[in-house]
């Protein structure tokens, strides 16, 4: 099509034309007959910035175009399965990916920048958010490579007759080698509550395979765990081993637990804390403070934001 000038009252049109993008269908109608057409260019005034020349390409909508594509199907990716239903074009790619940007935060020098691949974010964020789905057992890998589970008591595997120290032979599809990783496994056994895992032990003296076939349950992860001091009766430690949602929760809960156990004073022991969320953080040091600022937040370029504690905590008597 040649190119036709045509006139717009820039008064009514300026508007609508600053919304479009060069991807807006627009149908422009001249002397009575319609064109659909994409905003090709805008030109504005250099002072006002205001539009003063459009630029309509005119497109069909009923014209076939052909083209010759080289596409080449291989398959499934089997990523699809290991990375937890992210595609990605090969494994061998995703690795060198991943290198770089563990590279990056080597180069930064930040020791507290961590990188998680998908399958470990989402073990971490389950982590820090105080439960999963899963079948209720902790896992171990003994020294010679072999994953060793141990159901917790109560616990959908407990229940369905795993016995602590079982070793762990398949889930579902996936055999365990020595080059499946413990976060492959968590993985694996984690998912959507009410969905059935099947499983495969084996179990000493004779090593039989034993099956089984659990439904996932709700399982609560303890950021926080307590005992009474061995030698002092009246102490009662708490162990924070991740600052969680729950953790504010379960710190009170362990302080009445160890209080009904004769405990008197405590020691929050944070030694082996692996860090978690910052909100958590605060709600946690809100339990044992009357008042004051727990912590200065700064992003760069921004203002500075505190948090502070507005009332006493319920804790903030105890002998710490």
């Amino acid at each position: 099509m040649e190119s036709i000038p045509i006139t717009l009252d820039m008064r009514y049109a300026s508007q609508t034309l600053e919304k479009l993008s060069p991807s807006a269908l627009v149908v422009v109608d001249v002397d009575g007959e319609q064109h659909y057409t994409l905003v090709r260019d805008k030109q504005r005034n250099p002072v006002r910035r205001s539009i003063i020349h459009v630029d309509f390409q005119a497109v069909s909508l009923t014209e076939t175009v052909r083209a010759d594509l080289n596409i080449n199907l291989i398959g499934e990716a089997p990523a699809i399965e290991t990375y937890l239903g992210i595609v990605v074009p090969s494994l061998e790619q995703l690795s060198i990916e991943y290198g770089m940007i563990r590279g990056m935060l080597d180069a930064s020098g930040d020791r507290f920048a961590v990188f998680l691949e998908p399958v470990q974010h989402e073990l971490e964020t389950n982590s820090l958010q105080g439960s999963f789905g899963g079948i209720g057992v902790e896992l171990n890998q003994n020294q010679n490579g072999d994953i060793l589970i141990y159901p917790i008591s109560g616990g959908p595997s407990s229940k369905a007759g795993i016995q602590s120290g079982d070793q762990l032979l398949t889930i579902d599809d996936l055999i365990i080698t020595q080059d499946v990783s413990i976060e492959d496994v968590h993985a694996a056994i984690s998912g959507r509550t009410g969905d059935k895992v099947k499983i495969v032990t084996s179990r000493k003296p004779d090593d039989s395979p034993l099956e089984f076939t659990i439904k996932r349950e709700l399982i609560h992860l303890p950021s926080v765990t307590w005992h009474i001091d061995p030698d002092y009766s009246m102490v009662g430690i708490i162990n924070v081993n991740i600052i969680a949602e729950s953790t504010p929760d379960e710190i009170q809960n362990a302080v009445s637990e160890l209080e009904r156990n004769g405990a008197e004073h405590f020691i929050l022991d944070l030694r082996n804390n692996g860090g978690g969320l910052l909100s958590a953080g605060v709600e946690t040091a809100k339990l044992f403070l009357r008042n004051g600022v727990v912590i200065h937040q700064q992003y760069r370029g921004e203002d500075v934001e505190s948090f502070t504690v507005n009332k006493p905590g319920p804790l903030e008597n105890i002998s710490l």
